[in-house]
């Protein structure tokens, strides 16, 4: 991976706040590249929802890794006798159709792999299950990996139907996505919140790792959807 471009990347957009610029125009292998990362990176969470669930160590690690090379294979940067999505989106290329045409000189599948691994990595350790991994499995972890997994699957989509249309992302689809993590103006409603009120002493599954941790998560989902952006526009 290109660590030195993301690296620049993401101290930019932590600058500005975790903004990302408006499409200029129409272009179709963005969207597509950005749905081709949404579907990897979904395909991710999924794989960690179920370890944690299920507990680590033993079958379960090689469960959850064989899930992981799987998503890879789809997304175009495991072995794979087939063409993947990336591939697929870059194939529509026609000099007839500007709005197909993929931007040079900017991030590729294996940029975007290692910004996938960084950032679901980073969401676990760090913010999910700082205490480290559960032998037993618990599903407070598992349905926060879920919660995350969400929402940057709904902002992904804002971005996606915005280069699609050559407009810059809409604040109401933003908002509903943002919503349907945090509760909006009922934080109690909110995704993590209502894990955290499942939580009861006799039931060791049930306790969550963290507490109170939403919005540093959200933090670092956004900061990864514009990442993920910027790195793909010219």
């Amino acid at each position: 991976m290109r660590r030195s471009l993301v690296s620049t990347l993401v101290a930019a957009v932590v600058v500005l706040g975790a903004a990302t610029p408006a499409a200029a125009q129409p272009n179709t292998c963005i969207a597509g590249k950005l749905a081709c990362t949404n579907v990897f990176a979904s395909a991710v969470f999924k794989c960690y929802a179920k370890i944690f669930k299920a507990g680590f160590g033993g079958e379960n690690q090689d469960k959850a890794e064989e899930c992981v090379r799987k998503a890879r294979q789809k997304f175009g940067t495991a072995v794979n006798p087939k063409v993947q999505c990336w591939d697929k989106v870059e194939a529509k290329e026609d000099v007839a159709k500007p709005e197909t045409i993929c931007p040079a000189n900017v991030f590729d599948e294996f940029d975007m792999d290692g910004l996938v691994e960084d950032f679901t990595l980073d969401v676990a350790n760090e913010e999910i299950a700082p205490g480290g991994p559960v032998p037993f499995g618990n599903t407070c972890s598992a349905g926060k990996v879920k919660c995350v997994g969400a929402l940057f699957a709904g902002l992904f989509k804002c971005e996606i139907k915005a280069h699609k249309a050559g407009l810059p992302a809409d604040p109401e689809c933003i908002a509903k996505a943002v919503a349907k993590y945090d509760g909006g103006v009922n934080p109690t409603k909110g995704c993590f919140a209502k894990l955290e009120a499942k939580q009861k002493l006799g039931k060791f599954k049930t306790l969550c790792d963290a507490i109170g941790n939403a919005q540093a998560a959200k933090d670092k989902v956004d900061v990864f959807v514009a990442i993920a952006v910027v790195g793909l526009e010219p």
